[in-house]
C-alpha cells in the first residue's frame, strides 16, 4: 500500500508538471486549432507571438490591443499588415516574419513586440522586453505617413471644432421652432418648414443646435426640399412621423445627443441657394416618458454658410430596411441589408469619400451594429461599428482621413436587436412603437453619387429591382411590365378559371401553384409584388392579386412540387 501510495502521489507531481507547463496549453492549440479562417479568437492566436496579450493601443496606451493582426482592437475588421505576413507564415512566429517591418514604420516586428534578438518561441522561457508598439499599424498615426498606411484606423475620431463659422465670410440662419406645447406622449415628432437664402450660391460649413429644452428634446433633422418645389413658409408647427413627405425628404444635417454638431469637411459644404436646397422641412423628436402635460420647447438649428464655395458638395446617403419583422424573446436578431456592386457601379459616377457615419435604431436596437465596404467580395472597410449602442446616445464615426467606396462596392448595413423583453413580434415602423434598422453616411462629392438612397425591402435590394438585375432569380420590373404581353395568355387563364369563383376551388389552387413556381412570386419579392399592387395602375395586376390572396392560406400550406407537378398540361 505504501508503494502503491508513493507511485499515486509521484503521478500527481507529474499530471500537475503537465498541467502547469506554459507550453501544455500553446501545445495543445497548435495541434487542434486551425486559423484559416477569417477571424481567429485573439486569446488563442496571440500566445503564438511574442507579447501577443500585452500590445498597447496605439491610440490609448491605457488599453490593451486585443487582436494584434486585426484593424480593430478586438480582433474585428480585416486583417492589418502584420495580421496578413503571420497568416501568409502559417500563423507561426519565426525568426524572418521577427526581422520583417511589416506595417513600415521603420521598426521590425520583433522590436516592436519586446524580441528585438528573434529569440523567443511559443512556450519558451526566453524573456520578453515590454512591446514597443503595435507591429500592424504604423506609428506615430498621425503622422501623414502613417495615416495612409493604416487604412480605415482613426484613432482622434472626434469631429473638429467648427472654427471655419467665425470667418468675416460666414453668415447664419437660425431655423427655430415657435414656443410650442409639447404632446404628453412618450415619443413625438414636430415638424416646420423654414426658407432659406437664396440669392446666391452657398455652401452651409456647419450646423449647431439651439436647445431650448434639453429634458425633452432628443433630435432634430433638417429635410432639404426639391428645389423644384416651393411652399409657402409659415414657421408653423404640427406633428408629424419624424420623416416628411416628399418632397422634403433628403437628410442635410442634425443634432442627437451623439452627434452634438456637424462640422463640414474642409472640401465640402451643402449647397444651398440658387442651384441648391432653398427650403428645408425641419423635424423635433421629443421624449417624454412620464407623458407629462405643460412641457414647452422652442429649440432649433442655426445654419453656417458661405459665399465661397469649397471643391465639393456634400451629401447625405441614407441606408435603409424596411417592412422587417423582429420575433420576440431573442437575445440576438440580426437584420441585415446591402446596396450591392451591381447598383453602386452604376449610381457612383467616380470615387466618392465618406467622412462620416452612423447608426440608428430604436428601443431593442443593440452592439455589433455596423456598415461596411466590402470589395471584390472580400472585406474592405469597416466604416461603423457600434459595440455599445444605445438609442438615446447613438455613436457616430469621424474619419479625419476619408473612406473611399468606388463604384462596384457593395455597402452592407447589419442591424442587431435583443426583443427577450418582448412577448409579441415588432414590425418595422417610422414610430417608436416599431423598429428600424437605418444608417447615415456624410460624404463628397456630391455629384458623384446623386441617386444615394440605398433601401431593401427586407432581403430585396430595391436598387435592384430599379435596374431590372435579378433578385433570387427575379427579373421584377420585367415581370411586372410582362403581365400584358408575354405573361398574358397564362396570367388569363388563372383568372378566367379563378376570378368568377368566390372561393379558392381545388382546380384554382392547383392553377395557382403552377403561377407561384415563379422566382418572382416567391417570398420576400411575392410580398413586395404584393406592395406594388398598391401603387400600379394596372388591371391585370389588381386581377391576379385577387386571385392568388384567395387561395392564400391554402396554399401556404402545400408543397408545390409534389401537389403541382401533374397540372402542366392545364396551362397549355
Amino acid at each position: 500500500m505504501e508503494l502503491f501510495q508513493e507511485k499515486l502521489g509521484s503521478f500527481k507531481q507529474s499530471i500537475s508538471k503537465i498541467f502547469h507547463s506554459p507550453t501544455f496549453f500553446i501545445n495543445l492549440r497548435q495541434r487542434t486549432l486551425k486559423c484559416d479562417s477569417y477571424v481567429c479568437p485573439p486569446g488563442i492566436t496571440m500566445a503564438f507571438i511574442p507579447n501577443g496579450l500585452n500590445v498597447k493601443d496605439p491610440c490609448d496606451a491605457t488599453q490593451i490591443w486585443k487582436g494584434v493582426g486585426h484593424m480593430g482592437p478586438l480582433g474585428s475588421g480585416p486583417r492589418n499588415s502584420f495580421g496578413e505576413d503571420f497568416k501568409l507564415n502559417g500563423f507561426k512566429w519565426t525568426t524572418d516574419l521577427c526581422w520583417k517591418d511589416s506595417d513600415q514604420d521603420g521598426r521590425y516586428n520583433g522590436y516592436e513586440l519586446g524580441d528585438p534578438w528573434c529569440l523567443w518561441t511559443p512556450g519558451s522561457k526566453q524573456p520578453l522586453y515590454p512591446p514597443l508598439s503595435h507591429p500592424g499599424i504604423c506609428e506615430p498615426w498621425d503622422s501623414e505617413t502613417c495615416q495612409s498606411r493604416n487604412g480605415s484606423l482613426q484613432c482622434n475620431n472626434e469631429m473638429p471644432a467648427c472654427d471655419g463659422i467665425n470667418a468675416t465670410d460666414v453668415k447664419n440662419v437660425t431655423l427655430r421652432l415657435p414656443l410650442s406645447y409639447v404632446p404628453a406622449r412618450r415619443v413625438s415628432y414636430v415638424c416646420s418648414l423654414f426658407s432659406l437664402p437664396s440669392d446666391a450660391e452657398y455652401h452651409v460649413i456647419a450646423a449647431l443646435p439651439i436647445k431650448d429644452n434639453s429634458q425633452i428634446l432628443h433630435g432634430i433633422t433638417v429635410f432639404g426640399c426639391d428645389p423644384r418645389r416651393q411652399f409657402n413658409r409659415t414657421d408653423r408647427a404640427y406633428l408629424c412621423n419624424g420623416i416628411p413627405t416628399t418632397p422634403c425628404q433628403e437628410i442635410i444635417t442634425g443634432y442627437t445627443a451623439g452627434v452634438p454638431q456637424t462640422c463640414m469637411p474642409a472640401e465640402a459644404g451643402v449647397r444651398i441657394g440658387i442651384k441648391g436646397f432653398r427650403q428645408v422641412m425641419v423635424a423635433f423628436q421629443y421624449y417624454n416618458p412620464t407623458r407629462r402635460q405643460g412641457y414647452t420647447d422652442s429649440s432649433g438649428m442655426t445654419l453656417y454658410y458661405t459665399p465661397k464655395l469649397r471643391r465639393f458638395d456634400a451629401g447625405v446617403s441614407p441606408l435603409e430596411v424596411t417592412h422587417f419583422s423582429v420575433p420576440p424573446g431573442r437575445e440576438s436578431f440580426e437584420v441585415v441589408s446591402a446596396c450591392p456592386g451591381d447598383c453602386t457601379v452604376l449610381q457612383v459616377a467616380s470615387p466618392i469619400y465618406i467622412v462620416l457615419g452612423m447608426n440608428h435604431m430604436h428601443r431593442l436596437g443593440k452592439s455589433e451594429t455596423k456598415i461596411e465596404i466590402h470589395r471584390g467580395g472580400k472585406l474592405q472597410q469597416i466604416v461603423t461599428n457600434d459595440t455599445n449602442y444605445k438609442v438615446v446616445h447613438p455613436h457616430y464615426f469621424w474619419y479625419k482621413q476619408p473612406i473611399q467606396l468606388l463604384p462596384g462596392d457593395m455597402l452592407k448595413m447589419t442591424c442587431e436587436y435583443n426583443s427577450t423583453s418582448e412577448n409579441d413580434t415588432v414590425e418595422w415602423d417610422v414610430s417608436w412603437r416599431g423598429e428600424m434598422c437605418k444608417g447615415l453616411l456624410l460624404y463628397y462629392p456630391k455629384q458623384s453619387w446623386p441617386s444615394h438612397h440605398c433601401q431593401n425591402y427586407r432581403s430585396v435590394p430595391l436598387c435592384e429591382i430599379m435596374i431590372d438585375a435579378p433578385v433570387f432569380g427575379c427579373h421584377f420590373r420585367s415581370f411586372i411590365s410582362n403581365l400584358a404581353t408575354t405573361n398574358r395568355t397564362l396570367v388569363d387563364t388563372v383568372i378566367r378559371n379563378c376570378g368568377q369563383n368566390k372561393s379558392c376551388s381545388p382546380l384554382c389552387l392547383r392553377m395557382i401553384g403552377k403561377v407561384r413556381q415563379d422566382p418572382c412570386l416567391q417570398g420576400d419579392i411575392y410580398d413586395l409584388w404584393k406592395e406594388t399592387r398598391l401603387v400600379k395602375a394596372n388591371t391585370q395586376l389588381m386581377a391576379l392579386y385577387d386571385v392568388l390572396t384567395k387561395c392564400e392560406e391554402f396554399y401556404k400550406g402545400l408543397v408545390p412540387d409534389t401537389i403541382f407537378s401533374d397540372i402542366g398540361t392545364v396551362l397549355t
